[in-house]
């Protein structure tokens, strides 16, 4: 049975690894360089926070541009990439960060050329890192308060492997926002993203609407879509994706998420489809505006005019937020 959702092909392109490769050596040296010197000297946790969130976002973008320029929708290769990238960076980041620790503790590698000649070393000599790992475990170079004792030990090691999970995290989320987008196989293309933002309350019977949309009836929703404003505090954002060129007679996919506005500002955001198979005349009518068909029932009249939920023709009042569903003419 053909599933109403996108789902992706698993297609592996080995474009993507030299597109991979490409960015990885610009970015992971920098990286790790920007890294140590940012966290070595200045010395506060926040920073040393949101360093690690900055360079697995960088670390994320990077593998985000070869996973788009790539075309490669396998979701396990990429995850692991990222994955492994977070790995490369912090080992590398390591054999920048031991010469430097040396210069200032001890007194060696006092200038730049003997620093970058020993990290040339360590990187082809990992069991040597290692063990340099486990002497600063065991002992200590920085520590957090006023007593500035050095932290050791266990406590080191699970800062250490968080830091690893901040920057596996964030390279991870960001090109699994590509891998969200549509791909169409025929076209060698990804789908091009297109919104449409309604204030609209969602129906009480939006699942109906929702099943309805999964066999092709799209009756009731172009009605709710083009029915118009009716609440302020509440959006949804309807995000349309339509194929590349060349992907004949290809379906669009529609993914609708609602945003609310609670208190003090505070926005709640929802999804309530993902990627779901539409019409292509339906999604233009929507996008455009143009929407020409409606229903015979239920018509507008049989919409509450506060909640936009539907009620029956002679019910006087709404049965999801008791408003009058006639109110008396002025």
């Amino acid at each position: 049975m053909t599933t109403p959702y996108y789902k992706p092909s698993g297609k592996i392109n080995s474009v993507f690894f030299a597109y991979y490769a490409i960015f990885s050596l610009i970015t992971i040296p920098l990286l790790s360089l920007a890294y140590v010197y940012l966290v070595y000297y200045i010395p506060y946790i926040y920073v040393n926070l949101f360093t690690a969130i900055g360079c697995g976002a960088v670390m994320g973008l990077a593998v985000k541009f070869a996973v788009q320029l790539g075309k490669i929708t396998n979701r396990a290769i990429v995850f692991t990439t990222a994955l492994v990238s977070s790995f490369i960076l912090l080992y590398v980041q390591w054999c920048i960060h031991i010469p430097l620790v040396y210069s200032e503790v001890y007194g060696f590698y006092t200038n730049f050329a003997g620093r970058f000649e020993e990290t040339m070393i360590l990187l082809v000599r990992p069991g040597l890192v290692f063990e340099v790992i486990n002497e600063i475990n065991y002992y200590g170079v920085w520590g957090i308060g006023e007593s500035g004792d050095a932290i050791t030990g266990v406590l080191l090691t699970i800062i250490w492997i968080l830091e690893f999970l901040i920057i596996a995290a964030c390279s991870l989320i960001i090109p699994a926002i590509q891998l969200n987008r549509p791909f169409s196989d025929e076209a060698n293309g990804w789908y091009t993203k297109e919104k449409k933002t309604t204030h609209m309350n969602i129906p009480a019977n939006f699942e109906l609407m929702k099943k309805e949309l999964e066999e092709g009836q799209y009756d009731n929703f172009k009605q709710w879509v083009s029915f118009g404003k009716t609440d302020d505090t509440r959006f949804q954002t309807l995000i349309f994706f339509s194929p590349p060129q060349g992907a004949d007679n290809a379906p669009y996919y529609m993914t609708i998420t609602q945003s609310v506005m609670e208190k003090k500002n505070k926005i709640n955001n929802i999804t309530l489809v993902t990627n779901l198979r539409i019409d292509p005349q339906v999604a233009r009518e929507v996008l455009d505006n143009t929407i020409t068909s409606q229903p015979a029932t239920p018509t507008p009249s049989q919409f509450c005019q506060s909640c936009g939920n539907p009620h029956e023709p002679d019910e006087k009042f709404c049965g999801t937020c008791g408003g009058a569903t006639h109110p008396p003419e002025q």
